[in-house]
């Protein structure tokens, strides 16, 4: 339905619906948006300028788009990896899933990603998890897995949910 809606919009005509947040077109267009990933690459650069908002709301939309339509595009790595410091946490939660979707090529950001399980705020913890899941191999998981194992006991359940499964399934030498 996403790439009917684009053959007869343009992504340009698509933002420009997405970045007027007067219109109750904007919405649409930010689930259009999601919906095309990769496909929305042409919207990239407003998507990193929307990042530069001091408005928190903004932001969030647009890291939350950028991170299905950036993730072939190298060059966002480091805006990601930027991210996973930002004072707001579903900021720094989404940079972590944004690198996830690069799958192999995030693994040089997985120093950086694998603070956040130390981050006071659960959805950024399950997030570091659900990284290292998608991207680190068993031996590279193998430094993580005590405090892996101590998120077991969160009392946050997606958080314990992400780390039963990886220590499942990422079974490691001790």
């Amino acid at each position: 339905a996403a790439l009917v809606l684009v053959r007869n919009e343009s992504i340009e005509q698509i933002m420009a619906a997405y970045v007027d947040y007067s219109n109750t077109n904007s919405k649409k267009a930010f689930g259009l948006l999601l919906k095309l990933g990769p496909h929305a690459k042409a919207a990239i650069p407003v998507l990193l300028n929307e990042l530069q908002s001091t408005n928190d709301r903004v932001r969030v939309r647009a890291i939350t788009v950028l991170s299905g339509a950036a993730f072939e595009s190298p060059e966002c790595l480091s805006v990601f990896s930027n991210l996973l410091t930002d004072k707001n946490n579903r900021i720094r939660s989404i940079a972590a899933d944004g690198l996830a979707n690069y799958g192999p090529l995030a693994k040089p950001e997985m120093s950086s990603v694998v603070k956040l399980l130390d981050d006071p705020d659960s959805l950024c913890q399950s997030s570091a998890l659900m990284f290292l899941w998608h991207v680190a191999s068993p031996e590279e998981f193998a430094p993580f897995q005590n405090k892996v194992r101590s998120l077991t006991n969160s009392p946050n359940e997606a958080t314990r949910i992400w780390a039963e499964k990886l220590l499942k399934e990422k079974p490691s030498t001790p």
